[in-house]
């Protein structure tokens, strides 16, 4: 059974799934653990800033009248004159005023408006407290016996802490258990006119309810978070697979179509854009060597199948010729005249074998570089000018041409141009090179028919003349066109022109 492989569109749904799932267990270990313990912590310091401000304000009007808005219950405060036995004290629900009678009390008052509140020792202050403790005692037994006292003991994180804040001792005491915390947040401060304390006993919900809320709405938390991902994820899949789609339907399409042509337009402004355009530049070039391939093709095809006739003809005669001289038959008995010509016929075979290898060879690829392709007609002169004296033409240069061109297939094509003019140029005519525009080679005189003229660039044919000059002409029109260059044939008043020029 074949195994379903995921494509790309449930891969990137199925990492975002487990990217969720990984996602709300982070949030729900957040919310369920860390963020009771923060939000009690955020809660701490704003219930303090605010018994702050409390204080501030009934340091400066004595009550908490006009305050309403900034009171807490469980708030008081009290103020101790200096050197007095009064106290004001004040509260969200009453304003009272106060007289001590109490000698110890009286006392502690004293010792409590005098003491360095930057200097608190604990112990100091408790020998001042006992007396009242004291008292107090003997004051409770008129009205009941403590027969038993134990302690409860629980486990719970005890602590106290005291700083100074612009002139205010802030002493917080905190008992904090498993599920609550337990504060009670005491200020004191101190000018010329005497003691002012004010505090905030509070305790805090309980923290296990907070828990019990975050279980009850995480499951409404991982829902929307389920369909925001879902959404997100169907709009990103779509923008990343559309295009990969569209790119691989055009691969698997365009497989067995040469003439297929890469027009998709994908703007992405990412990598699946470069992807596109790096496929486009490929096909691009894969279209351009497979059309090079089949021009190639189709060139070897053309010569394999022409050269078996003709090297056939050449051969045969050359060893009819060759036979007969040897068996003296007839005429053939005078072989020294009959050796040229089977020279000529040996020779015409070697052209057309030369020929037959330098078409093989036509796949390598070019250099280009800026060369004055004057000197290198002169070369393709020097290289024939034993046939011009034979036939005593006369040969001119006029302008030069720079041109980034391949320096050999030039050699080759003036070389055949050369020789083809040469050799279908009467005695005593002329060749003519103009370079100052474009390059224009003119013979004279010559002759040529309209037929001819238009089948010079076919492999294996020539003019009247010359039954055979190979493929010379073939090989020219098609290293020009290999350079994007043209060129055209044209006979007028028995001169024959070749004009080549970039196309």
């Amino acid at each position: 059974m074949r195994k379903h492989k995921l494509n790309i569109s449930e891969k990137n749904f199925l990492y975002n799934l487990i990217l969720t799932f990984l996602i709300c267990a982070l949030i729900f270990s957040y919310m369920a653990f860390y963020m009771p313990k923060v939000y009690l912590e955020k809660k701490l310091e704003a219930t303090e800033d605010d018994l702050v401000e409390v204080h501030e304000n009934f340091v400066k009007n004595k009550t908490y009248k006009n305050m309403e808005s900034q009171l807490k219950n469980g708030m008081y405060s009290y103020y101790i004159p200096k050197g007095k036995n009064e106290l004001y004290f004040s509260s969200p629900d009453l304003n009272a005023y106060l007289t001590v009678k109490n000698q110890k009390l009286i006392n502690f008052l004293k010792y409590f408006g005098e003491d360095d509140l930057k200097k608190i020792d604990l112990d100091d202050f408790k020998m001042h407290l006992r007396p009242i403790i004291d008292e107090f005692s003997k004051e409770f037994s008129k009205f009941a016996n403590l027969n038993h006292f134990d302690l409860i003991k629980r486990k719970s994180d005890d602590k106290m802490s005291i700083k100074s804040v612009d002139g205010n001792l802030i002493m917080k005491f905190s008992s904090r258990s498993k599920d609550y915390l337990a504060t009670n947040l005491i200020i004191l401060s101190r000018n010329k006119k005497g003691t002012y304390v004010s505090s905030y006993p509070f305790i805090f919900s309980n923290i296990s309810d907070i828990k019990s809320t975050v279980f009850s709405a995480f499951p409404v938390i991982f829902l929307f978070v389920i369909i925001i991902i879902f959404l997100l994820n169907r709009v990103y899949s779509k923008s990343l697979t559309e295009p990969i789609i569209k790119m691989s339907n055009f691969t698997r399409n365009s497989k067995f179509d040469k003439n297929a042509k890469y027009d998709l337009e994908i703007k992405t402004d990412d990598e699946i854009e470069e992807l596109s355009d790096n496929l486009k530049n490929l096909y691009e070039t894969l279209t351009q060597n497979y059309i090079k391939l089949e021009k190639n093709s189709k060139r070897k095809e053309i010569f394999v199948k022409s050269s078996s006739h003709q090297l056939k003809t050449p051969l045969q005669a050359a060893i009819l010729l060759n036979e007969s001289m040897i068996a003296k038959i007839g005429k053939y008995k005078d072989w020294e005249k009959y050796l040229p010509e089977l020279r000529k016929k040996l020779y015409k075979i070697q052209v057309l074998i030369d020929d037959l290898l330098y078409m093989n060879k036509l796949d390598e690829s070019i250099l280009l570089e800026d060369l004055d392709l004057s000197l290198i007609m002169k070369e393709s002169i020097d290289n024939h000018k034993d046939l011009i004296l034979d036939k005593n033409i006369a040969t001119q240069i006029e302008g030069q041409k720079i041109a980034k061109v391949d320096y050999n297939y030039f050699k080759v094509i003036f070389d055949n141009l050369i020789k083809n003019a040469i050799e279908n140029t009467d005695k005593n005519g002329k060749i003519s090179i103009d370079f100052q525009n474009q390059i224009k080679i003119e013979n004279y005189p010559t002759s040529i028919s309209d037929y001819d003229l238009e089948r010079l660039f076919d492999p294996f044919v020539s003019g009247k003349k010359q039954k055979s000059n190979g493929m010379g002409l073939y090989i020219v029109k098609y290293l020009l066109d290999d350079m994007n260059y043209d060129i055209k044939l044209s006979f007028k008043e028995k001169t024959f022109t070749v004009e080549i020029k970039e196309k």
